[in-house]
């Protein structure tokens, strides 16, 4: 239950998940193993300092209701030179499928951008 509750609050704010997720999760430990695959990956923002090439912008969203954190965010905004920061108010980590059209409006690079802090 509580599970659901974060789920519903943090990945995915629609009152039932679209056919294209349902089908991406039938093929759950076969073509995407989780979110515990990746559970020992990190990245530092020195790592991105060195190795994004420097004339290559980039986006970093984030719902504001996603589980994914601002502090889990900030190496790639401070470390990548050119990063622009975007949060989609009322929108959790599935954005793309909640707000399809505010979610592609916000691609428009540098016209979103908010502060992280």
């Amino acid at each position: 239950m509580a599970n659901d509750k974060f789920t519903s609050s943090h990945n995915l704010r629609l009152p039932s998940s679209p056919l294209c997720l349902q089908e991406a999760f039938c093929h759950l430990g076969v073509v995407w193993r989780g979110a515990s695959s990746v559970g020992d990956w990190r990245i530092e923002e020195e790592d991105l300092q060195s190795n994004w090439p420097r004339n290559l912008p980039a986006l970093v969203l984030r719902g504001e209701h996603d589980y994914i954190s601002k502090d889990l965010v900030a190496p790639f905004v401070e470390g990548i030179a050119r990063a622009e920061y975007a949060e989609l108010a009322g929108l959790s980590h599935m954005a793309h499928l909640e707000d399809p059209r505010r979610f592609l409006s916000t691609l428009d690079v540098g016209t979103h951008a908010t502060p992280l802090r």
